[in-house]
């Protein structure tokens, strides 16, 4: 007897092929690499205008010593600003804080060479309106001392220049800087002093009244207050993403009456107003350049 097999051939389409769903592999992304930055910001043996605002108000002032200051006598300050605007600095920083995450310290070298300049006395290059009335007295300010324009030069002074005592590199880090914050003194230099001398313009007025004018930028005497050495570094952001470094330096105006009376005024303001290098100045009184380098994290 025969027996016969069926025998049964199974197509590809009859039956599933396994397929498996390997998980696909991500690559860390690639860190950002930003570039330290390194600028010139203050070219060798130049000097930048100083920029102050001082104001004796309309007064009738007295003093039993007779020794009047039309200005307060109090301490003031001058500066001058370096902008960087931090925005040039890469493309991706277009914030405060992503400045501070990608750059951790601010390193300004070549310090050690700085100079303070103060012309000569010449109240007509510090006070522009002048037309100011001055008055005198015993018992009040009844009398007319004549315009502050029309006192005659009597005696030349001395012009003013000291050296400011940084250290040549000072290190900051850029979270310790705050947006508009133009009281944080993040080092103080200190000028040697001038030697004693006749720094003052001397004036005559219309009544022949000696007038001593200055504005006093360093030590000059063994009398003065050591706070007349100071000078500041300050830096600090503004709102639109800049970096602000500032130069503060302390000085003092004088305006003074020598004797005779109890009382001396003005009847209008009289206003120290300068923006101008060969008036005040702060130098960089070296052969290279003041440079600012800005270090990532």
């Amino acid at each position: 007897m025969t027996t016969n097999y069926k025998t049964s051939f199974l197509l590809p389409h009859d039956y599933e092929i396994p397929t498996f769903n390997y998980p696909q592999y991500v690559l860390p992304p690639v860190p950002y690499n930003y570039q330290p930055y390194t600028q010139d910001i203050w070219s060798a043996n130049v000097i930048q205008p100083l920029k102050t605002k001082i104001t004796a108000p309309a007064q009738c002032k007295f003093d039993e010593n007779k020794y009047l200051n039309l200005f307060s006598g109090e301490f003031n300050e001058c500066y001058y600003d370096f902008e960087i605007d931090l925005k040039e600095i890469d493309p991706t920083i277009q914030s405060i804080s992503k400045f501070q995450d990608a750059y951790k310290t601010i390193e300004i070298s070549n310090l050690n060479n700085l100079q303070i300049k103060c012309a000569t006395p010449y109240i007509e290059n510090f006070i522009n309106d002048r037309n100011v009335n001055l008055t005198y007295g015993n018992d009040n300010c009844e009398f007319d001392d004549g315009l502050l324009s029309n006192i005659t030069l009597k005696k030349e002074g001395i012009s003013q220049t000291d050296d400011i005592n940084f250290e040549n590199t000072i290190t900051l880090y850029t979270n310790n800087i705050k947006v508009n914050d133009i009281e944080t003194k993040y080092a103080i230099a200190y000028t040697n002093g001038l030697p004693s001398g006749d720094y003052s313009n001397d004036y005559i007025t219309k009544t022949k009244s000696n007038v001593d004018f200055l504005l006093q930028v360093t030590k000059l005497s063994n009398n003065d207050n050591d706070k007349i050495k100071e000078t500041y570094l300050q830096v600090y952001y503004t709102n639109d993403v800049k970096l602000k470094i500032r130069f503060s330096k302390v000085l003092v105006a004088k305006l003074i009456r020598m004797f005779g009376y109890l009382y001396w005024g003005n009847d209008k303001n009289i206003v120290i107003d300068i923006n101008n290098s060969d008036t005040l100045g702060i130098k960089n009184n070296s052969d290279d350049p003041v440079k600012i380098k800005i270090k990532p994290r």
